[in-house]
């Protein structure tokens, strides 16, 4: 079998991505025959809104809960629920200790906005499994890199990685704009048109080596302090590049919501 891709998405504003009126959502819901064609066995998502100090968590639930940690009341009553897997679960924290990183099961953690908002459009039925990765505070670029590449070997068993945070995500812009009034795909900001240009050349780099030099040194590049006070919605852009392996990040959506850039990339081939 050959191996599933990596899908890097910016989830965005969950009033916008949980919208049929909003080209993000349309977009991701294009992918749901393209992911059934595929045939994933599960999906481990890596989401900005799940965040660990110290060591890395696993969701371990058979039935993981859904968590409404988002501001959009209309929404509480959504009910996604696909199933876990504890075993693959079981396997990924394996992994990692055997790449000397600390890493635990979480029976009890359940899917945040980050994995079900983009889940619910390209994997509608909620029947693939669905194991939650946390990113980590403490770890360095190498280490996030290296939990991705931990994931790497799943891909060519079925298991479709999904990275979901934001390729820039600043929310005191995004209100500003949003309160405004003005239209969220207009006039995006020069610093979040740039730093999007940067990651959508840096990740369609050839030479896996190569595109993570570029990467690494990201905190200084010229526009990253505006597109990311805080950086948990950049870390799964790294996990991400680890998964990737020697296959280049293609563009394969792009906008903004008041500000934040909704690119979306994908290493390596989604049938058809």
């Amino acid at each position: 079998m050959s191996a599933l891709p990596v899908l890097l998405v910016s989830h965005g504003a969950t009033i916008f991505t949980a919208s049929a009126a909003d080209p993000t959502y349309a977009w991701l819901c294009s992918l749901a025959p393209r992911v059934a064609a595929a045939s994933p066995r599960a999906v481990v998502v890596v989401s900005a809104h799940h965040v660990t100090s110290g060591e890395w968590a696993v969701t371990s639930s058979a039935r993981p809960a859904l968590i409404h940690d988002h501001p959009v009341s209309e929404l509480y009553a959504e009910r996604y629920s696909p199933p876990g897997d504890p075993a693959l679960a079981a396997r990924i924290v394996k992994a990692l200790r055997a790449a000397y990183l600390q890493a635990r099961l979480d029976p009890e953690r359940g899917l945040d906005h980050g994995a079900w908002l983009p889940l619910r459009a390209i994997a509608p039925k909620a029947e693939v499994p669905v194991v939650m990765l946390s990113l980590n505070a403490r770890a360095s670029f190498d280490e996030h890199v290296a939990v991705g590449a931990a994931l790497e070997p799943l891909r060519r068993e079925g298991v479709l990685v999904v990275a979901s945070g934001g390729v820039t995500h600043n929310q005191e812009a995004f209100r500003r704009g949003f309160f405004s009034g003005d239209e969220s795909s207009k006039n995006p900001p020069a610093w979040s048109i740039g730093f999007d240009g940067w990651v959508a050349s840096t990740l369609a780099i050839a030479e896996q080596r190569v595109r993570l030099e570029t990467l690494a040194p990201y905190a200084n590049q010229q526009d990253y302090a505006h597109a990311h006070p805080t950086p948990e919605h950049f870390w799964p852009v790294l996990v991400a590049a680890g998964a990737a392996g020697s296959d280049a990040g293609v563009r394969v959506h792009a906008g903004f919501q008041h500000g934040l850039s909704m690119s979306a990339f994908l290493f390596g081939e989604l049938a058809v």
